[in-house]
């Protein structure tokens, strides 16, 4: 049984150890390394900040730049069909004047026989 016992002191030995090392706390932390950290928190997080602001201004001027772009779309088509409504009307017109003057012309035709 002499194994056992130094078996047994081993495992003593072993427990030992790890209550004393379960039951000991960390060091705490300098001031300064603590102040040091929450400034470079602080720092870190308006930097995030920083970086979200400026990507949300990014995805702000891409849509204003589309909404503006689909708007100068829209005025152009609006403006081409304004000006294909006025090409028809004055094609109109010409065709009324020529029917016009062809009804004159075969009046006076009529005239000219009588």
């Amino acid at each position: 049984m002499p194994s056992s016992e130094s078996n047994l002191e081993v495992n003593l030995e072993d427990d030992l150890d790890r209550e004393t090392a379960s039951k000991e706390e960390p060091e705490p932390l300098p001031m300064e390394e603590v102040v040091f950290n929450s400034l470079e928190t602080a720092r870190k997080e308006e930097e995030d900040w920083h970086l979200h602001a400026i990507r949300q201004k990014e995805t702000d001027d891409c849509i204003l730049k589309r909404t503006v772009e689909i708007s100068k779309e829209e005025e152009h088509r609006h403006e081409e069909r304004h000006r294909h409504e006025e090409e028809e009307e004055c094609h109109r017109q010409e065709e009324e004047t020529e029917r016009r003057l062809a009804m004159d012309t075969e009046r006076r035709r009529r005239r000219a026989k009588r």
